[in-house]
């Protein structure tokens, strides 16, 4: 895939990233407001040698590295759980402390954490101080003095702000994270999903016609409130098809189709044409031409099809000169059945007149003519009535607003 292809899928998909983004926003947030605060207090012990010359400050060297475990031990612990009465076990206080001795220094650093703030301190002053009685008892051969003296020379405080959670990582973490996972969600849906999205997926699954045709595709603009609906479009291109007589629309959808959508669809073309003087009758499966409940003849009559018709309907339709006009809602319908369709109809020499591509919504949207004339697009040009033409003998004078629209009003590759 080049770059044009990655902007277009994340376009497509912009609600699985945005989502993905969103949600990983709202996981953070979440765990911000729900996990329990947990404070951070920290005691620094000093050791020294009691001893002149260099052999203490060596002897204190060596063995400081193995003072951290006994600020752990349970010759210390035990006594800080009597001293302060705590209620935790003894095991769970020992996972709540830690020391450590900096490298090249004789110090040790006690490390508390609590779910309190003041207990977390308190512990730590208790252990430092405990700490340092028991590494002198246990330094001191017998009743002779210890040779090293441990003084808490940093006492803990009392924490002013918890160290987890904490928003400013967590926040953009769950922001990043989210984003990261929705990109990926995106991308790999767009590599392999199989539905129609848009315009330039139906271009590219219709099969390549002879001569190099271009696929008649109608779809609206993108977003606007004020856009044509594809309703509209099609009565346009249908109104000029029936300047020279009744024509007759077989409306199809692949197998993958809402036949509602289609029937709504249906009845949103009838009601643009009729708006516009034209007699047009929506009807279920093929069906021959009637009249009209005051005797005309319907110009238009479109026809609802199912997605499955026996093969000889499809030749009969294209002996009898039939159109045929597929629709193909946006999300719901698979490459692989809209290629079989395109398939059936290239057997029997049917190509269709207008393929209309769209969401659910703007197909199933009413176009805006009622009660007003139909919009003139640049290029078009305004048919005066003619009382003696045979144009107006047949269908009457031209109402305000009625255009001829060029074929390209069409949008075609």
């Amino acid at each position: 895939m080049e770059l044009r292809d990655y902007v277009s899928v994340l376009r497509r998909h912009w609600a699985v990233w945005v989502g993905s983004t969103l949600l990983g926003l709202a996981a953070a947030v979440l765990l911000t407001v729900l996990t329990p605060p947990t404070y951070e207090a920290t005691a620094h012990v000093f050791v020294t040698s009691t001893a002149e010359g260099t052999s203490g400050s060596q002897f204190v060297n060596q063995r400081v590295r193995s003072y951290p475990d006994v600020a752990r031990s349970a010759s210390v612990l035990q006594p800080v759980t009597e001293e302060l009465g705590l209620t935790r076990p003894l095991n769970e206080l020992r996972e709540s402390v830690t020391a450590s001795n900096p490298v090249d220094t004789s110090q040790v650093d006690i490390t508390v954490t609590s779910g309190s703030a003041q207990e977390a301190a308190d512990v730590a002053n208790a252990v430092a101080v405990r700490f340092g009685e028991v590494v002198e008892d246990l330094e001191s051969p017998g009743t002779q003095p210890s040779p090293v003296s441990l003084t808490v020379t940093d006492p803990a405080i009392v924490p002013p702000a918890p160290v987890a959670p904490s928003p400013l990582l967590l926040v953009p973490l769950g922001l990043v994270v989210g984003l990261g996972l929705g990109l990926a969600l995106a991308i790999a849906r767009g590599r392999t999903a199989v539905t129609l999205a848009g315009a330039d997926d139906v271009r590219s699954s219709w099969p390549a016609a002879d001569g190099g045709a271009a696929l008649p595709v109608l779809h609206s603009s993108s977003g606007r409130r004020s856009a044509v609906q594809p309703a509209t479009l099609l009565a346009r291109r249908l109104e000029l098809l029936a300047e020279d007589g009744p024509t007759r629309v077989a409306l199809l959808t692949p197998a993958g189709g809402s036949r509602r959508t289609l029937h709504r669809f249906g009845r949103g073309v009838a009601q643009a044409l009729r708006a516009w003087d034209l007699p047009t009758s929506v009807v279920d499966g093929p069906a021959e031409p009637a009249p009209t409940a005051d005797g005309a003849r319907v110009r238009v009559r479109l026809e609802v099809w199912p997605s499955s018709v026996p093969l000889q309907r499809w030749r009969d339709a294209a002996e009898s000169g039939q159109v045929v006009v597929v629709v193909v809602e946006s999300g719901r319908v698979h490459d692989a059945e809209l290629q079989e369709l395109a398939t059936v109809l290239a057997s029997v020499g049917l190509d269709p007149v207008a393929v209309v591509v769209g969401q659910r919504r703007a197909l199933t949207a009413r176009g805006r003519v009622t009660g007003r004339p139909a919009p003139t697009p640049p290029g078009a040009r305004t048919v005066a009535p003619s009382p003696d033409g045979p144009e107006a003998s047949r269908r009457g004078p031209t109402p305000p607003g009625r255009v001829e629209l060029p074929t390209g009003t069409v949008t075609t590759r």
